[in-house]
């Protein structure tokens, strides 16, 4: 898939384009590791510094094995990651 066709697939899923970025209209995209079986919440896509695009997504995750207040935890998977994750 070229990136003009992954760009025009994102935008018809409800994403929003931002400078360099796409943004999703609803918090309520995710994907999972098909290792860790972890969900994680898609906040944006960004290209990086070679063009390849970059899922930036989030999970909460509460310190202290379950007391203490939750926290937004952030990674970014690169493009060539995309396989290790699947929809929810």
């Amino acid at each position: 898939m070229t990136k003009k066709a992954l760009m025009e697939s994102l935008l018809a899923l409800g994403a929003r384009r931002k400078k360099d970025a796409i943004e999703f209209l609803s918090n309520s995209l995710l994907i999972r590791d098909k290792k860790s079986r972890v969900e994680y919440t898609v906040k944006k896509i960004i290209k990086d510094e070679n063009g390849n695009p970059v899922v930036v997504c989030y999970r909460y995750h509460t310190p202290n094995k379950g007391e203490g207040e939750q926290r937004q935890v952030f990674i970014k998977i690169p493009s060539e990651d995309f396989k290790k994750y699947e929809p929810v």
